[in-house]
């Protein structure tokens, strides 16, 4: 039974973290297994400029009330969620430790920024569907 809690709390912090990173990784299978040859452009484009954002905005979708009350919470949950995916890219010899490093800053930036302004949205929505019942 307090096993059973401890995976029930595990998830409810970071079970947004494990699906953003599990959807970066399922992008990334995809890239390798699928024939992009005339398309390598876009989802170079894809992969480097819209990934991070839709990466950092899971967690927040998936936090509940209290969790979006925290800075901390909209701000790190996305940054993990990239930084996760980052690492596993290296581990995995998808990309090299160059890429690792020079990528990393810039799309933690960019998922800390789009966590706060995905929470805001999510907390006004949330707002407006509990006044309109």
């Amino acid at each position: 039974m307090e096993k059973a809690k401890t995976y029930r709390k595990f998830f409810s912090t970071y079970g947004g973290v494990v699906m953003a990173t599990l959807y970066g990784v399922a992008m990334r299978l995809l890239a390798d297994n699928v024939d992009f040859s005339m398309d390598i452009a876009l989802f170079s484009v894809m992969f480097i400029a819209v990934l991070p954002f839709v990466i950092a905005c899971i967690p927040i979708l998936a936090a509940n009330d209290m969790q979006l009350a925290s800075w901390q919470y909209k701000v790190g949950m996305p940054a993990i969620s990239v930084l996760m995916l980052i690492l596993i890219s290296y581990c995995t010899r998808w990309q090299d430790l160059m890429w690792a490093l020079t990528i990393s800053a810039p799309f933690v930036v960019v998922a800390a920024a789009c966590g706060l302004a995905t929470a805001y949205v999510v907390r006004r929505v949330r707002k407006t569907s509990v006044h309109d019942r």
